[in-house]
C-alpha cells in the first residue's frame, strides 16, 4: 500500500487553483488524459515566451531575451514568475501524498 507516501512536486493536477483547474479541464477535454508536469510547464513556458515577444515588440532573439529577463507574470500555480540573477524562475512546490488510499495535496505553495 502507498498509504502514507509523500512527495514534493511543482505541478500536480490536483492543485486547487483556478488556473490549474481550467488547464486540467481543457487539456483533458482535448487529449483525453490528465496533463503531466512536462505538459504543464510546456504550456507555462509558451505563455512566458509569448508574453516576452509581445513586450519586446520584436522577433529578434536578443530583444526577446531582454524581455524574458524582466518578466513578472502570474503563474497558474499561484504566485508570480520572475527571473533571478541567473535567469531562473522560482516556482512554489507542492507537498502531495496518499492518505486513506487517496492522493491529495497536503500543503500547497511551499517555498518558491
Amino acid at each position: 500500500s502507498l498509504d502514507g507516501a509523500t512527495s514534493i512536486t511543482v505541478f500536480n493536477p490536483m492543485i486547487e487553483t483556478p488556473g490549474v483547474r481550467d488547464f486540467v479541464e481543457a487539456y483533458h477535454a482535448k487529449y483525453g488524459i490528465m496533463p503531466t508536469q512536462r505538459s504543464f510547464f510546456a504550456f507555462e513556458a509558451t505563455n512566458l515566451v509569448v508574453d516576452a515577444i509581445r513586450r519586446a515588440n520584436s522577433d529578434k532573439s536578443e530583444d526577446i531575451e531582454r524581455a524574458l529577463k524582466t518578466t513578472t507574470m502570474p503563474s497558474l500555480l499561484g504566485g508570480t514568475y520572475a527571473m533571478d540573477d541567473h535567469n531562473h524562475p522560482h516556482t512554489p512546490m507542492q507537498i502531495v501524498g496518499v492518505r486513506g488510499g487517496k492522493a491529495s495535496v497536503i500543503a500547497a505553495q511551499v517555498g518558491g
